[in-house]
């Protein structure tokens, strides 16, 4: 997957000016895995 599609994927959901760093490595790590983001991190990203 490139840096592109991750960076979408991350916009799609509205993360990106939401998220502490530790889920911002949660989020990248769990794209590259599992191509999804948890729901623990999701919450957080969108309380």
């Amino acid at each position: 997957m490139s840096t592109e599609e991750s960076d979408h994927i991350i916009k799609e959901n509205n993360c990106e000016t939401k998220m502490g760093l530790p889920c911002v490595l949660e989020a990248f790590t769990s794209i590259f895995k599992t191509m999804s983001i948890s729901n623990k991190c999701y919450g957080e990203l969108v309380v």
